[in-house]
């Protein structure tokens, strides 16, 4: 699997899924970050909603410490930009809603590209 979508809305997730398969992208539908802790070999980009209630970030700290943990890219989902964030590093990106599916599938490719390159030191 290359990227693991922590998504709680079944309809929401069953969609990215289908637009990433599409594009010959490997993916797992999680529902809560207690489902993505719970992987073990490591994805190359995850994709989880940024905020989940109004300006909150838990979304981006989620997604932010499965990165930390398994050295991935991640794309973030929001109907809003957060007025508290302050920026991405150069594994994440931002996409707003209502999404576009060629869009997201164009970033997590250049993500997969990046993830995928034998890392120096």
């Amino acid at each position: 699997m290359d990227v693991p979508i922590v998504e709680r809305d079944e309809l929401v997730a069953e969609f990215l899924a289908t637009a990433l398969a599409e594009d010959g992208i490997t993916s797992a539908i999680l529902p809560t970050e207690q489902d993505a802790d719970a992987i073990e070999d490591p994805p190359f980009v995850v994709i989880t909603g940024m905020n989940r209630r109004g300006e909150d970030l838990k979304g981006l700290e989620e997604g932010r410490k499965l990165c930390r943990r398994w050295r991935c890219g991640a794309v973030y989902l929001a109907a809003l930009w957060p007025v508290r964030l302050k920026g991405f590093s150069s594994r994440e990106r931002f996409l707003p809603k209502p999404l576009s599916l060629a869009r997201m599938t164009r970033e997590v490719r250049e993500l997969l590209r990046y993830e995928k390159q034998p890392q120096m030191g």
